[in-house]
């Protein structure tokens, strides 16, 4: 289930009604207070369940009401059940905050000792989850623990062995030549890497869509980097599609 992640759990039924506790596993409870749908994981399988209500109990507790489940003893019959939902449906974090999934093959790099290795894999265990570091063929277990993380770098990009910032990039899209730019699309992004550890949060265009020389293709990924920077940024969504 790698498209999806874990969101809590079903604890007890809550009236006559077939409402029902979700005890979430979550920094940010507010986010779900409009969620629409869940997936239940039940049977060795994921099943798509709609709400009719979601409204927050106390703390971590969500108090929900599924579609089709009408009465104490359907309720019942979802206790324990496990919750998730898809990975895109994911809240963006900010600061030094961090999924797991997001920082496999992050470059650590420490303060007094320089580079030690990209993070390939995180263990999480119920004392301390610890990074699990490649440095020089060997493994290096790190704690994941807010006092030694001291900035987690999400705008720069390990290009042509160097770093440098997509913001810097995103500047000069007009001024790069298509040799750079392929450059640049290659480091960025690698359709099998994406397939592998982010299916459903990507899309492909089809090859030279609506533009069918080397400079129209250019232009126009200039030109929809550009809208997508607006958006992100200031919200600007003239661009979209009815």
């Amino acid at each position: 289930m790698k498209d999806y992640y874990y969101l809590g759990k079903i604890t007890k039924k809550y009236s006559f009604k077939g409402e029902v506790l979700l005890k979430i596993d979550t920094d940010q409870p507010s986010y779900y207070k409009k969620i629409k749908s869940l997936f239940i994981y039940k049977e060795n399988k994921l099943t798509l369940h709609k709400i009719e209500v979601a409204r927050f109990h106390k703390d971590s507790l969500l108090r929900l009401k599924f579609e089709g489940i009408n009465s104490e003893k359907e309720a019942n019959s979802i206790v324990n059940w496990d919750i998730y939902l898809p990975i895109n449906n994911l809240p963006i974090l900010t600061g030094n905050k961090f999924y797991y999934h997001d920082v496999i093959n992050y470059l650590i790099i420490d303060e007094d000792f320089g580079e030690i290795g990209k993070i390939i894999s995180i263990k999480e265990n119920i004392s301390q989850d610890l990074f699990v570091i490649d440095h020089n063929k060997n493994e290096v277990l790190i704690p994941i623990h807010d006092e030694f993380i001291v900035e987690v770098d999400k705008k720069k990009l390990l290009f042509d062995g160097n770093f440098v910032y997509v913001d810097q990039i995103l500047d000069n899209l007009d001024n790069m030549q298509e040799e750079e730019l392929d450059k640049i699309f290659q480091a960025l992004v690698k359709k099998e890497e994406l397939v592998k550890d982010f299916s459903g949060r990507f899309f492909f265009t089809p090859k030279k869509s609506g533009a069918q020389t080397a400079e129209a293709n250019i232009n126009a990924g200039v030109a929809a980097a550009k809208q997508i920077v607006g958006y992100l940024k200031e919200g600007d969504s003239k661009y979209k599609l009815n």
